[in-house]
């Protein structure tokens, strides 16, 4: 029997994207993963394109549905390209067929990371019932005790707790407006439907987090789209100051245990894990709503490895150190103050790999060692 590891790596981007926004991450993942035409060994990187633009505004689930469909779609192809190039069926007895190891890893960005997590389930039970035990395809078994592996989840500023209380007041009452009038999208990610609030906080979406090897958050120190608290399950300094500037209870806050990252060596010095306990730093009459939903998830997601990430700090130390022209660093300056958000993946406005583009090689760097 021939055995082979097939390692998927699956991008989704965020609200109102496109599979250019995670174009970074995707060059390096591509340039750095070393498939050989002889390896049993691959590692294949989706960078899902079936969700861009106003399509996120059909909400979590339907975008899930699609993501499901396209990574179902795309493994179904490689494996039988494998099995055509690589091995010859004479029967179904174990003298032939193919021993195989399936592992995926996901990158979510912003509400990428829920589109993910709602599209856990459907794929996974439908690639285990394809290719352990099923009739048609008899010469096919799953290597690692007939399950699909699920390795890392990398989440990069996804609002596991919503987006109702964004930094710009205005920001926030527009999403909420919009999303009554224009976008189911916006509706679930301002917890207005259930679907953050309660669907995927249940067994069937929540054991599946569970599963993964390891769970890695990402959160910007000014992030004015997704906060830490949504993010991360914590607080930073600037966000307690915002809160406190709206009389909200922060009194008795305890700040996030990380120290903000500018550079990748940072990123690799300055991780902390944190587990369920991250509640207690969290006071229970801050944004009730969302302390209780972080109690219902954190089970589930912690222990995770946890990096905040200083893109204002990244931006001064680069253009005090490089040759720019005083429009590049206005330019460079503005991504990173009013850009965060998309700084964390070099996405357009913010679109300099050079500079912000260390989150992205963080991640392509620890995805492909985990394989090794």
């Amino acid at each position: 029997m021939t055995s082979v590891q097939m390692h998927f790596i699956v991008l989704q981007h965020g609200y109102h994207g496109t599979e250019k926004d995670m174009d970074c991450l995707y060059n390096r993942l591509m340039t750095h993963a070393g498939n050989t035409a002889q390896s049993d060994h691959l590692t294949f990187v989706l960078n899902s394109n079936v969700n861009h633009g106003l399509k996120t505004d059909q909400g979590v689930l339907v975008c899930a549905r699609r993501l499901v469909e396209y990574v179902t779609t795309e493994v179904t192809e490689r494996v039988q390209r494998y099995e055509y190039k690589h091995v010859e069926v004479k029967n179904t007895d174990d003298s032939g067929g193919l021993n195989l190891s399936l592992r995926f890893s996901f990158v979510g960005h912003s509400m990428g990371g829920l589109i993910i997590r709602a599209a856990l389930p459907p794929l996974v039970e439908y690639l285990q019932s394809a290719y352990e035990g099923n009739p048609e395809a008899p010469h096919i078994h799953l290597a690692e005790e007939g399950k699909v592996v699920l390795d890392t989840f990398y989440s990069i500023a996804v609002p596991h707790l919503g987006v109702a209380h964004m930094p710009s007041l205005l920001k926030a009452s527009l999403g909420r407006q919009g999303g009554r009038l224009l976008s189911q999208g916006l509706y679930d990610m301002n917890l207005e439907s259930t679907v953050v609030t309660e669907e995927l906080v249940q067994p069937r979406y929540t054991d599946y987090l569970t599963r993964f090897r390891r769970r890695v958050l990402f959160s910007a120190t000014n992030d004015d789209t997704v906060m830490g608290y949504s993010s991360v399950f914590g607080l930073n300094q600037k966000e307690v100051d915002i809160f406190n500037s709206r009389g909200e209870p922060t009194e008795g806050t305890v700040l996030l245990p990380s120290e903000p990252a500018s550079t990748l060596e940072e990123l690799k010095q300055r991780k902390v894990t944190i587990t369920r306990d991250v509640l207690d730093r969290w006071p229970a009459a801050l944004l009730p709503k969302e302390r209780a939903l972080a109690a219902r998830l954190l089970p589930a997601i912690t222990p995770a490895e946890l990096h905040t990430v200083d893109l204002q700090k990244r931006a001064s130390d680069y253009v005090s150190t490089h040759r720019l022209s005083f429009f590049e660093r206005m330019r460079v300056h503005f991504a990173a103050n009013h850009f965060a958000h998309r700084a964390l993946v070099a996405k357009t406005p913010a679109a300099y790999p050079d500079i912000f583009g260390f989150v992205s090689q963080y991640i392509q760097e620890d995805v492909l060692n985990a394989q090794s």
